[in-house]
């Protein structure tokens, strides 16, 4: 009886894996952006509600505390007596969406700040 000869099998096998593994590592990278960029866009809308909420600084200085900080992101502000709301929307550009058709991932944060005993109080919306 012949033995087989599988001396080739294991390059096959790592040569058909290569592109699975590549575009896991993207998809991985696209993921860390996303989170990265959802971290700081939060950190600053945190940031600017307890400035204002200390300051009493008016929509306009928020909305351009907002965009030196976070630039491209839509930001609706909504500030009443004792509040303050931020709702910012903004897209992060993906390289492994661009193989699906699609760009890239669209990141909603949205925050309201409250004085309350004098003391700041904010909270994310859900």
């Amino acid at each position: 009886m012949k033995s087989l000869n599988n001396h080739g099998q294991s390059l096959v096998m790592f040569i058909l894996m290569i592109p699975i593994l590549v575009g896991v590592m993207i998809l991985v990278i696209d993921i860390g952006n996303t989170i990265v960029y959802k971290s700081h866009t939060d950190g600053v809308i945190e940031m600017v509600l307890d400035l204002a909420l200390d300051k009493k600084i008016d929509e306009n200085q928020v909305r351009d505390l907002l965009n030196e900080n976070i630039g491209d992101n839509r930001n609706i502000i909504t500030i009443s007596d004792n509040e303050i709301n931020i709702e910012s929307t903004g897209y992060v550009k993906g390289i492994f969406s661009n193989l699906f058709g699609f760009h890239g991932f669209y990141i909603k944060s949205s925050y309201v700040g409250i004085k309350e005993n004098n003391k700041n109080v904010i909270s994310k919306k859900k």
